[in-house]
């Protein structure tokens, strides 16, 4: 029987997993539209909207 701290693990996992496909998803459609230039991101997303800022830092 798998314990609920594997469970709970897993879900945390999965959950950075996904956030961070979804923001790095959203940079690269920012760079291929040209909106934003490659060399412009920054780690921390500064240069984009609140949205990413709170992505990043999640």
């Amino acid at each position: 029987m798998i314990s609920s701290t594997a469970i709970a693990l897993t879900g945390f996992i999965a959950w950075t997993l996904l956030l961070l496909v979804r923001m790095e998803l959203i940079r690269i459609y920012l760079v291929v539209s040209r909106q934003v230039a490659a060399n412009e991101l920054k780690p921390d997303n500064s240069g984009l909207s609140p949205f990413m800022q709170r992505l990043a830092r999640a």
